[in-house]
């Protein structure tokens, strides 16, 4: 993703800071909420679903398609 591309999403480089720093305190909630590091990490994953796109590039990279075959 180009920087203009990324900033076009956002209205300023304050807005882009308080949306990252607001998803990294809500993945520090997750894991602190765990005894076990290992737990709290997985955790601090599962905060936020993977966008559908994302899962049909998973999907071609271990089948081994290409897009046009999707």
């Amino acid at each position: 993703m180009t920087r203009g591309a990324f900033h076009h999403h956002s209205s300023s480089k304050k807005h882009i800071f308080r949306e990252v720093y607001a998803i990294s305190m809500t993945v520090r909630q997750a894991f602190l909420a765990r005894q076990d590091p290992w737990d709290g990490m997985a955790a601090g994953g599962e905060v936020f679903p993977v966008p559908a796109s994302a899962e049909r590039a998973d999907a071609r990279h271990r089948t081994g398609t290409t897009v046009g075959d999707a």
